[in-house]
């Protein structure tokens, strides 16, 4: 696990490490999970991106499916949905609860 205390931070080790699932908050004090989306989507199309955010994921359903945005959590989060959606992201999973939040289809690419 790699962790940054902001977005800068994220960026800068994104562009020297590949990753398989980047979990981000949306607001951060020097960038935004979109902003931060947009650069993971140009280096890694494949990278599979879980958002966080305090405010109603419904109301980012637009960005998330235009970026590939796999699932967005509201905060407050427990550990065990952290886990599950970490589980979930890197395919092992396979039954979905119902009040499933994942943004694409079970290919975690967006739906048309």
């Amino acid at each position: 696990m790699v962790t940054a205390q902001n977005g800068r931070s994220a960026l800068g080790r994104i562009k020297e490490t590949a990753f398989d699932l980047i979990i981000t908050d949306l607001r951060m004090p020097d960038t935004d999970g979109v902003e931060l989306t947009e650069v993971i989507r140009s280096l890694s199309p494949t990278t599979r991106v879980t958002w966080m955010t305090g405010y109603d994921c419904r109301t980012l359903t637009a960005d998330a499916v235009r970026l590939g945005v796999f699932r967005c959590l509201d905060k407050p989060l427990e550990i065990g949905e952290i886990r599950y959606a970490v589980r979930e992201a890197l395919g092992e999973v396979t039954n979905k609860p119902s009040g499933d939040s994942r943004v694409g289809g079970d290919s975690g690419e967006p739906s048309a």
